[in-house]
């Protein structure tokens, strides 16, 4: 602050300029420091009551697309490929 002088904003009011009671400082009211998120505020966002994801979903095995083996190298590739990434294979 301004030549030492301890100013109080509400949080309200920040960005905005000022001047400073004491000494007639201009200043800008700086943004309030943002708060720690404590471990039940996490919980509380995850939770099943306040709409999150429920527990099933959460822990469903991803979706995975459909996959064909190579001929040549027996690797699973994705079936949409023209040919295998891992031995360069042509796949018709």
């Amino acid at each position: 602050m301004p030549n030492g002088h301890k100013l109080k904003a509400k949080d309200k009011h920040a960005g905005r300029k000022t001047t400073c009671p004491k000494c007639g400082a201009t200043l800008r009211v700086p943004s309030p420091e943002p708060r720690p998120i404590s471990d039940s505020s996490v919980l509380a966002l995850l939770s099943d009551e306040d709409g999150g994801v429920t527990t099933a979903a959460r822990l469903a095995p991803p979706q995975t697309s459909p996959t064909k083996q190579c001929p040549h190298c027996k690797t699973r590739i994705p079936s949409g490929l023209p040919f295998c990434p891992l031995c360069d294979c042509f796949l018709s």
